[in-house]
């Protein structure tokens, strides 16, 4: 779920509850499996109000584009095909069996050296690069991983966006096809690689262009297949990561340095902004077989107001901290000011079957105006039982936000306790309301 989360999708599935047993979610006496109860735990936590703060976020990128091409896509299933020679009543048969798996785990390949190395980047699309998006969106380097076909106004765009100074990194030759698929007597961007030899970097105008070959196939594949864990990868995710350093001059925005001996798994860095607010997180993936917690450094991008947003505390006014890292996810919230307490705002009775309404405010160290906080409230009865029916989370534009609580008719009477806590920051506050 967190993997899921911090990539931007708002939910997460699990597709093999068949039979009880090791391949399903629940064991035979219909307990969870551990993992299916570390994945619900992580849900709960998740849906209390988690969830709907960092996905009102959008995700950063580090100036990095992966090439989307659709119709190298559909070629790669033509010109991947298996051929089967079979005998059937005598008579040998010549098959073709179309087959999309190189063009995919090429993407994986980049995907996860990129993610294992702390980058993030963008997917764009063919018709996003014929809208020249990767000059106006800013990128500095464009991957291309076996992209057969390039139309001619995408090659337009790709050599405009190198001559402007941009990096261009492939596998194989891009472009041996047109847009349509039809094959080339040279490479739609032949001109852009004077040099092929793997690793080579051609200069071409302000930019630079380099054929990796195959230093990184197997790479995404390994990261999640193989069972003998991150070691196995051999640190190659570093040949991109160094490439792009010294060629474009990117850098993970969060490093994490470990303060033992010898290495320590692969971390992938995840940051979402919301206006002033950035919230950083941080996984290990389960791929990596390795549960171990390690000491480290993490050095964020800047000082700023730092919490821990799965423990509520406060980290203090700094860009740095020491701590353990483990395969559990963290979450911190950089605020360019410190949360010093919560305000609630209503009447302190209610009458059962009525509505009673209130207002929720944030405040700040700062003078200036918040950013978009998340609430989460919780009513405890009488009876000190939390009643998950009147739990809410609460989108707060500018740290302020309303709640509105539809009392039932059959309440108890009594002294109601409503619990605001501060997503971000962990800061709660709490008003008693007393029902007729």
């Amino acid at each position: 779920p967190w993997y899921s989360l911090f990539h931007g999708l708002n939910s997460t599935w699990f597709w093999t509850m068949g039979s009880p047993g090791i391949y399903s979610g629940y064991a035979p006496d219909f307990t969870n499996m551990p993992f299916m109860q570390a994945s619900r735990d992580a849900l709960s936590e998740i849906k209390t109000g988690i969830g709907k703060l960092l996905l009102s976020g959008k995700l950063q990128d580090d100036g990095i584009a992966i090439h989307y091409s659709e119709a190298s896509h559909i070629m790669d299933s033509i010109m991947s095909g298996v051929k089967d020679n079979k005998l059937e009543g005598g008579i040998t048969i010549d098959m073709k069996k179309p087959v999309t798996t190189v063009w995919k785990n090429t993407l994986t390949d980049f995907n996860k050296a990129l993610e294992h190395s702390g980058l993030q980047y963008k997917y764009v699309a063919y018709e996003e690069v014929e809208a020249n998006a990767l000059i106006e969106r800013g990128y500095k380097v464009f991957i291309m991983p076996h992209s057969y076909a390039v139309s001619e106004k995408e090659a337009e765009a790709i050599r405009k966006f190198v001559h402007n100074g941009g990096l261009l990194i492939a596998d194989i030759m891009p472009g041996i096809l047109n847009g349509h698929g039809t094959k080339q007597e040279k490479s739609m961007l032949a001109d852009l690689f004077p040099s092929t030899e793997p690793g080579v970097v051609n200069r071409i105008g302000s930019g630079k262009t380099v054929l990796l070959g195959d230093k990184l196939k197997g790479y995404g594949y390994l990261a999640y297949s193989n069972m003998q864990g991150w070691k196995k990868l051999d640190g190659r995710n570093k040949i991109l990561a160094e490439l792009i350093e010294k060629e474009a001059g990117i850098k993970p925005k969060v490093t994490i340095t470990h303060k033992g001996k010898g290495e320590i798994p692969p971390t992938e860095v995840f940051i979402r902004k919301i206006g002033d607010a950035e919230y950083v997180g941080l996984l290990r993936e389960y791929f990596l077989y390795d549960n171990n917690t390690y000491p480290v450094s993490i050095k964020f991008p800047k000082k700023s107001h730092l919490y821990n947003m799965r423990t509520g505390e406060y980290l203090g006014f700094t860009d740095s901290i020491d701590t353990e890292i483990s395969c559990q996810a963290q979450l911190y919230a950089m605020l360019p000011y410190r949360v010093t307490s919560l305000k609630i705002t209503g009447p302190g009775s209610a009458v059962r079957g009525k509505k009673s309404e209130f207002g929720i405010y944030v405040r700040t160290s700062s003078s200036t105006t918040p950013s978009l906080h998340v609430f989460r409230v919780e009513v405890i009865g009488p009876n000190g039982k939390r009643l998950a029916h009147y739990a809410s989370n609460i989108k707060a534009e500018n740290g302020t936000g309303k709640y509105t609580i539809n009392w039932a008719l059959n309440e108890k009477q009594g002294k109601y306790i409503i619990y605001v806590k501060d997503i971000a920051s962990g800061t709660g506050w709490q008003k008693t309301v007393s029902v007729e």
